[in-house]
């Protein structure tokens, strides 16, 4: 009976120097990638998260590859094991998006033992990066300011949009919120070049009823 069993070709695990080499140069490459998004990231700064994310997410894809072979039964019960756990993590930026999924094609070019693919990928993806960044195509950053305020509800809304409207080009309402006492405002907006956010917000402090005023900037991705 068991004959029927012993019978059967397995898949042999890589040998343990192998195991080694693949996830050496899996940590080597993730890591000249995620040096290359810190250098050319042009936003207000790196997120370490991601710089970590990058270096061992491409670790982990190439041990899973390793471990998974050529076996169908284990794919499938490493699919399970993975569909169990749900990643709601929310990335504004689709150039980190295409960063992830670079680190994990270094990890699955390395776990299947692709080294010539995993090399002249990564160093291929990290020069045109570069190429990118000291060119024209992502030298102009897109910026949007938010405009907050927190108002009484007695508050008229005209009042407010109209000294908004003399200060910026453009501006309309994103959100609205009230409550029994307050009321708040959600705007995003272009300041004219004439002015800056530090007036707009001194002028609608002025405004009677006015409880808070916060103007943030942050790079514009929702075009993309």
């Amino acid at each position: 009976m068991f004959d029927l069993f012993s019978s059967r070709e397995y898949y042999e695990l890589p040998s343990f120097e192998t195991a080694v080499y693949s996830l050496l140069l899996s940590f080597v490459l993730s890591t000249l990638l995620a040096l290359t998004y810190q250098i050319t990231e042009r936003g207000q700064g790196y997120s370490r998260n991601l710089f970590q994310a990058i270096v061992l997410g491409s670790m982990v894809t190439s041990m899973v590859l390793m471990a998974i072979g050529d076996s169908i039964a284990r794919g499938l019960g490493i699919l399970g094991a993975i569909a169990i756990i749900r990643f709601r993590a929310r990335m504004n930026s689709p150039r980190n998006v295409i960063f992830i999924f670079a680190a994990l094609s270094i990890g699955i070019a390395t776990g299947v033992y692709g080294y010539r693919i995993a090399i002249a990928g990564t160093l291929s993806f990290c020069l045109v990066s570069f190429l990118l960044y000291f060119s024209g195509y992502g030298s102009k950053l897109i910026l949007e300011n938010i405009l907050v305020i927190t108002a009484e509800t007695a508050v008229k809304t005209e009042n407010l949009e109209s000294v908004i409207k003399s200060l910026c080009d453009k501006f309309y309402l994103i959100r609205i919120q009230r409550s029994n006492k307050e009321i708040r405002l959600r705007y995003r907006l272009t300041i004219k070049k004439d002015t800056s956010r530090e007036i707009l917000a001194q002028k609608l402090r002025e405004i009677e009823g006015i409880n808070n005023v916060r103007i943030t900037v942050r790079e514009n991705t929702e075009a993309l």
